[in-house]
Parts: C-alpha cells; structure tokens; sequence
C-alpha cells in the first residue's frame, strides 16, 4: 500500500508540474534570481503574474504601497512594506529581516522585489550587489524565483554589469518553431507593446544592427505570417502584435 501512496504523489506531481509548464509564459526555474531592467515595473509585475497564475506562492517586496500594487497583479499574494530602515512591515508585526523572511517562506514560492534602485539609493551599489548575491543563494537552496525589478539609469555600464552576472535574464516561452533571426523582431515588438509602444522600421534595423531592406523584408514575412500588423503613423509605419503573435508568448 505504501508503493501505491508513493506512486500516487509521485504521478500527481508530474501532473502539477507538466500543467505548471503549459500555464507559464516566461522561462522562469526555480532555484533561481531573475534581473529585469526597466524604467518602471513592468515586464518583473507580468513574468510575477504569470508565476502565480501557474500555482507559485507569491511575495512582493516594495516601497511602493500595497493598494497600489494590487492594481497590477491579479492574484492573491502576500506584501511586505520596505521601510526607511530597510526592514519589512507588515501590519501588525515587528521590522523583519528579507533573508530571514524569505527563507521561512513555504515551497514553490515567487518573490518580487520591484524596487531594487531604492536598496542602492539607501546602501550604495557595493552593499546592493552583496544582497543579490545573498539572494542568488538563498534561491538555489530553496529552490525560490526570486525577480529583481531595477532602474538601469540607477547604475553605471560596470556596475550592472557586475549585477547582470548573478542574475539570468527574463526570457520569454515560444509555442512554435520560428527561425532565431525573425524570432529576434518579434522579441522587440513584444518588449515594446507591452511598454505601450510600437516600433517602427527604422527601430528594428537599429537594434538588431540590420539594412533596412533586411529588416523590411523579415517584418513583412512575419506579416504574412500573421504574427505583425504594420500601420502608417506620420511619415514611419509602426509595428505591433497580432493576437497570434501574442499567443507565441
């Protein structure tokens, strides 16, 4: 009966973790810190999302306060208020320590902390990049994923670079086989629709370090693809997502 039970979990593990994989949209593992660069919480609140919409246990960490965050995040999750003395809050409750809070946390959790500029104004870039690598840690013996939202415009080249090395980079899942250099365009057009922006031609050449007859050519195949729309905006035709390159992501 013992084998039976064993087997059992074993099976309905594999289950949970196989429908894990067909909820998620980003390439997120656990056991690992995640770094993503933007002006403002973005791409971090929806890979976060997504996390939580798979089943993870999600914690947010922010200055920025709770009825605020809970008007980009869709699901249930925990917050913790980072106070001026880089403690956590809670109602209620005594300053917490991060470390010490997250590694009390439950399995399969998913932590976002959305203002990692704020940790460099308060401790410098030295001490910050100390506390990632805490962090990077801390993520592989739990097997946590934990996302570190920044301001790139907050550090120098060297010092995110020097950052950039304990973290991975957020990357998107691909449903189907798109050969790497139009699968490179739609990444752009992603990043920036989801910013609310749209590309245009020229954008794309530069980007990529691309002719503008090469770029034409690989964003009207993906047109006719159906993945792309273009429309007249001015003098330049700006680019965005169909709903089927939507559904790529």
């Amino acid at each position: 009966s013992w084998v039976i039970i064993t087997n059992d979990i074993t099976e309905r593990k594999k289950a949970e973790d196989e429908l894990r994989k067909r909820l998620m949209k980003f390439r997120l593992d656990e056991g690992n810190i995640y770094l993503v660069k933007e002006n403002a919480p973005m791409l971090s609140i929806e890979a976060f999302n997504n996390l939580l919409k798979a089943g993870y246990h999600g914690i947010v960490i922010s200055r920025v306060p709770k009825k605020e965050i809970e008007k980009s995040i869709k699901y249930d999750f925990e917050f913790f208020w980072l106070t001026e003395r880089n403690a956590l809050k809670t109602e209620g409750s005594d300053d917490l320590n991060i470390e010490k809070l997250i590694k009390t946390m439950a399995r399969k959790s998913a932590i976002l902390i959305d203002r990692l500029d704020y940790f460099i104004f308060k401790n410098g870039v030295k001490e910050t990049i100390s506390f990632v690598q805490r962090l990077k840690d801390i993520a592989y013996i739990t097997d946590f994923i934990i996302i570190l939202s920044i301001d790139p415009s907050t550090m120098n080249q060297r010092e995110l670079r020097l950052l950039e090395k304990e973290c991975k980079e957020v990357e998107l899942m691909y449903r189907e086989e798109i050969p790497n250099a139009l699968l490179d365009i739609l990444k752009i057009v992603y990043k920036q629709n989801t910013l609310g922006l749209r590309p245009c031609y020229t954008d794309i050449s530069k980007e990529l370090g691309i002719s503008n007859p090469t770029a034409r050519k690989r964003i009207r195949r993906l047109i006719s693809f159906g993945y792309l729309r273009d429309k007249t905006e001015g003098r330049s035709k700006v680019i965005e997502l169909t709903e089927r390159g939507r559904n790529l992501f």
